[in-house]
């Protein structure tokens, strides 16, 4: 079974200034705060712009949702170059002229033995999700079509790829062509369309000439390209 929506993720560190959000395994830039790192993403932080780096340890060697741990800061790192990322530890990175001054003066004053919280969590019904995808808009929510969007494509007819969910639990997927036999749809033409198919909550995910939906039908034996990407 699947499901679709929000998962409301937070993930936050608590330090002696404050609470602050978390970035997961992203890029390090002026803008994005704090930035924890594991061998999940790389072998190195491969920043590019000069950063702060703290090697911090916990139990486990990997951040999973609903939970709440303590980082100990094991080293203090000088390079401010892209540093490696232990096997058994993580990597707490800052960039040095972050957009956040309270930021920088938490990541001045931490040193080693120094311990952080760390708090992840989601929404209930994502804590028993065992995988996940990020997608783009939600085009029905509630069994209602959506109307706003954030695409800057939304309100132009392009090719599209939808997933949905029916009342009943079961899956709709769409794709819809441009440039073929189709001038292809708006969003909100789509979000619309997914209702009409039954679903109670239906995702935008990536579209444009690439759009493919390929099956392997009842009594065959090949992977079959099912509509006309151009």
């Amino acid at each position: 079974s699947f499901f679709l929506g929000d998962p409301g993720l937070t993930v936050k560190i608590a330090t002696d200034q404050g609470d602050f959000q978390l970035n997961y395994n992203r890029p390090i830039s002026k803008g994005n705060g704090f930035c924890l790192y594991s061998r999940d993403y790389d072998y190195k932080t491969k920043n590019t712009v000069p950063a702060y780096h703290f090697i911090v340890e916990a139990k486990q060697d990997s951040i999973t949702v609903d939970t709440v741990t303590t980082l100990t800061v094991t080293e203090v790192l000088e390079d401010t170059g892209s540093v490696d990322i232990p096997e058994d530890a993580f990597v707490l990175s800052l960039a040095r002229e972050s957009q956040y001054s309270q930021l920088k003066n938490v990541a001045e004053a931490l040193s080693v033995g120094d311990k952080l919280t760390l708090t992840c969590s989601v929404n209930l019904d994502w804590v028993k999700a065992k995988y996940a995808v990020g997608a783009g808009d939600m085009l029905v929510q509630d069994g209602e079509a959506c109307t706003e969007f954030t695409l800057d494509s939304a309100n132009r007819k392009a090719a599209r790829t939808a997933m949905g969910v029916t009342a009943r639990g079961e899956g709709v997927f769409l794709t819809v062509d441009s440039g073929s036999s189709s001038d292809g749809m708006t969003l909100s033409a789509l979000a619309q369309r997914m209702v009409e198919l039954g679903c109670v909550s239906a995702i935008n995910l990536d579209g444009g000439g690439s759009t493919t939906m390929g099956s392997t039908m009842p009594g065959d034996t090949a992977f079959t390209t099912m509509n006309r990407p151009s």
